[in-house]
């Protein structure tokens, strides 16, 4: 059996919507896997040379959990990864290999599991769910959490005038952890406040009046 999945890069962490705000953008990694196939991970595009080509790949751990979480196994296959999202750019590159492991196994076992079940499976190995539920739903997505878990996520369709335009550095790379790092542990009330009205600002400017963007993009947190 050959099964492709396309998976989009994500921009998330949008103005004011801090692990929350997600969207889709049209750039894709295509992720091939075959069971007929020797086994074997090839990688083309961005991170060859750099992402793992053994059983430590992203996909391959994922895809495995995943079947583990529904009380089975994958068959042997061969995993091929045609890269176009560039790494630690803040492009979500390890989220699409998460969602696309998820998917493929899931569709592998032809388990027909919900959105919400791979979003949470996904977000187990991010540890957030912002990037993964934008690669999923597509469009523009609002995370959050039930309990200690992120279950959910409700898409929205962006404003059709609003195009996204993306500034990738060709030298400078920040990876999640360290730019989480460099976050403040506290945050004071009145940027709490702050923040929670310009995140609602947001998604009325991201899918009704774009002419809101400029204020409704501000942020106090990150």
């Amino acid at each position: 059996m050959k099964l492709t999945v396309r998976v989009p890069a994500t921009v998330a962490n949008l103005g004011p919507g801090f692990d929350s705000f997600g969207l889709a953008l049209s750039l894709f990694n295509e992720i091939e896997i075959d069971t007929d196939a020797e086994p074997g991970v090839e990688i083309e595009g961005e991170g060859a040379g750099e992402i793992p080509d053994d059983d430590s790949n992203l996909i391959v751990r994922v895809a495995t959990a995943t079947a583990e979480t529904f009380g089975d196994r994958l068959p042997a296959f061969s995993l091929r990864c045609m890269n176009r999202i560039p790494l630690e750019r803040g492009l979500g590159s390890s989220a699409a290999a998460a969602v696309g492991g998820v998917m493929l196994a899931a569709r592998l076992l032809e388990r027909d599991a919900p959105l919400d079940l791979l979003l949470t499976m996904a977000a187990d190995v991010e540890g957030h769910a912002d990037n993964a539920a934008a690669a999923l739903y597509g469009g523009f997505t609002i995370t959050y959490r039930e309990g200690m878990l992120w279950r959910h996520a409700e898409r929205l369709d962006p404003h059709p005038s609003l195009h996204p335009v993306v500034m990738i550095p060709e030298v400078e790379r920040v990876s999640t952890q360290a730019a989480r790092r460099a976050l403040p542990e506290d945050v004071a009330r009145e940027d709490s406040v702050f923040n929670a009205s310009h995140a609602a600002l947001l998604v009325i400017a991201l899918t009704e009046r774009p002419e809101l963007l400029v204020v409704a993009m501000q942020d106090h947190l990150h």
